[in-house]
């Protein structure tokens, strides 16, 4: 654990081990909105599924779905592309 009692990359207990950054630092990130789920997974080496359990296990709401209307119409956007290749 960090001084701050978040987990760091260094945990066992199938904590993320090996990830580009610090886990409280990734947390961060992703808090902030600068790093979705599957990037905060990707730097903290750990599946999608496990980063959202670290995140539940230190309070931070999980942000699913498009964010905006704008995104919504570019994901229904690139949905309805995706049978036409």
């Amino acid at each position: 654990m960090t001084q701050t009692g978040m987990p760091n990359s260094g945990d066992r207990d199938g904590r993320p081990n090996g990830g580009s950054g610090d886990l409280s630092e990734i947390i961060r990130a992703y808090a902030a909105e600068e790093l979705s789920l599957g990037q905060a997974a990707n730097r903290a080496n750990v599946s999608r599924f496990r980063m959202r359990e670290i995140l539940h296990e230190n309070g931070v709401e999980l942000r699913l779905g498009p964010g905006s209307m704008e995104e919504l119409k570019r994901e229904l956007e690139v949905a309805r592309n995706a049978g036409e290749e």
